[in-house]
């Protein structure tokens, strides 16, 4: 997906949550470890709620922010939505699924870092900022319940 615009780039990001919640409930259909399907499960679920969070954005967002160009993300290459589907979470440990379910959220964060370091325009840093804050948020809470379901 080309990212242009702000725009574009909530879009991208409610797609990677999206595709991401699909590609977890896939692999909780046959996971065969209890704890992983329980870990599967909790992602997905949250990773649908992080969609439509992220998708709020677009209705709340001021307009110029949206619409304005994103004109370095040819630079940094985003993550392709359609390899998320291809993820074979059901063959995964907990650990594994963890680390690979970071490794997207992190991913996310890093191009939204690199787009910070190179807005100038007020009302998209703005937007940027907060649509970093919720990510940086969503994953320390993800974080939290991963490391909990570690220790039972």
């Amino acid at each position: 997906m080309k990212i242009e615009s702000i725009e574009a780039l909530i879009d991208w990001t409610r797609q990677v949550h999206l595709h991401l919640a699909e590609a977890l409930a896939a692999g909780q259909k046959i996971q065969q470890d209890e704890r992983a399907r329980e870990l599967l499960d909790y992602l997905q679920q949250h990773e649908s709620e992080l969609a439509e969070m992220v998708a709020g954005f677009e209705e709340q967002a001021d307009p110029k922010a949206l619409h304005t160009m994103a004109y370095d993300y040819e630079v940094h290459t985003p993550l392709e939505i359609d390899h998320l589907g291809n993820k074979a979470y059901g063959g995964m440990s907990y650990d594994a699924i963890a680390e690979d379910v970071f490794a997207t959220h992190n991913q996310i964060q890093e191009l939204y870092r690199y787009l910070i370091g190179r807005s100038a325009i007020p009302e998209q840093l703005e937007l940027l900022e907060e649509l970093s804050n919720v990510e940086q948020h969503e994953t320390m809470q993800l974080s939290q319940q991963v490391n909990r379901g570690r220790d039972i």
